[in-house]
């Protein structure tokens, strides 16, 4: 059974970044076994490891909220259910 299923429709943002040549090829061949666009499913693993993050959701806590990081806030929390 994957890991990784299909996201709800949400808000997208573009974001651009470098992975290494075996990880894209091991992200392909994943994305085509799993029948799920790549970036859901980056999303999908990034949002997992950012919000398993304790000392992440510690710091968080001690920093006031800006109207940004509630609204990614918001999106990590619907893109997890």
């Amino acid at each position: 059974m994957p890991i990784i299923k299909r996201r709800p429709k949400e808000t997208l943002k573009a974001v651009m970044f470098r992975i290494p040549e075996e990880l894209a090829a091991r992200l392909t061949e994943y994305s085509e076994f799993v029948n799920v666009p790549q970036a859901e499913i980056a999303a999908t693993a990034l949002s997992h490891v950012i919000d398993s993050d304790k000392d992440f959701a510690a710091s968080r806590k001690s920093k006031p909220a800006s109207n940004s990081d509630s609204k990614a806030a918001g999106s990590a929390k619907a893109g997890a259910a």
